[in-house]
């Protein structure tokens, strides 16, 4: 069941909540964005999640009985309390197809880095970091890295969809804000860049396996030299015509493509 249809299922069906109560239906959502799976904890909602180096606490959910979080480390006078949303003990159905894009659906927030990206249904996913100089970590989930006959299609896909977010911005919405919340407006940008950002470092990734220059038993980790003062919010969508390879299908007719066609 998705997140978008808890509303509709949850409160509206199996609660019988009301449909023209609007401040019910507010509770509700707030209790699926804030409770940890079924309770509202007084405090624990206010813990911001964060992984890596940040996240200072590990929690146990005993169902119907308590709810118990412990430091996991020494915190210091003054650091804020993190939890996590997708590396926790309970969370082992998040570890694959979970990362930044699921959080912003669920939580309604871009998460800080580090951050988790996948791709092609979880075929691929990384993890992605900034260094204090500003420059990019990028570590390849095991098994989930792109294969060695697969990479340069990879990199061409990711171009593909770098151009596509791209394009989004610079046509479909170059007149600027149509009258989206301009919270809404700004986060939605926000993630574009994001995704576009995360594409760009693992396309260096790939591009320095198939030259050699990483090692698969680290499990692909690079330090780029990518930096995030280099994105641009509007960067152009068009091709720089530099050489990819060509992923067409040229064997399957391509008029038997409903979608195509």
């Amino acid at each position: 069941e998705e997140p978008t249809d808890w509303l509709t299922h949850d409160w509206y069906g199996r609660c019988r909540g009301s449909r023209v109560d609007k401040i019910s239906a507010k509770a509700a959502v707030l209790v699926v964005q804030r409770s940890d799976d079924s309770l509202m904890i007084p405090g624990y909602d206010l813990y911001n999640h964060r992984n890596g180096k940040y996240l200072n606490t590990e929690v146990t959910l005993y169902p119907r009985e308590k709810h118990v979080t412990m430091a996991s480390r020494d915190i210091l006078p003054g650091e804020q309390i993190h939890n996590t949303y997708n590396r926790c003990l309970n969370c082992g159905g998040r570890r694959i197809g979970y990362g930044t894009a699921e959080i912003l659906r669920d939580y309604g927030f871009l998460e800080s880095f580090p951050q988790v990206w996948h791709f092609k249904e979880a075929i691929w996913q990384f993890d992605l970091d900034v260094n204090e100089f500003g420059g990019f970590t990028l570590k390849w989930v095991e098994d989930h890295v792109p294969k060695n006959d697969d990479r340069e299609n990879a990199i061409a896909w990711f171009r593909r969809q770098i151009r596509r977010l791209q394009q989004i911005r610079n046509v479909n919405y170059k007149d600027g804000n149509p009258g989206v919340p301009e919270r809404e407006w700004n986060l939605a940008w926000a993630f574009q860049k994001a995704n576009i950002q995360a594409m760009t470092v693992a396309i260096a990734s790939l591009e320095s396996m198939i030259n050699g220059n990483q090692d698969e038993p680290n499990l692909n980790e690079i330090q780029s030299n990518i930096t995030l003062q280099q994105f641009e919010t509007h960067a152009s969508h068009y091709d720089a015509l530099g050489w990819e390879v060509d992923d067409l299908d040229y064997v399957e007719p391509t008029c038997d493509n409903k979608e195509i066609m």
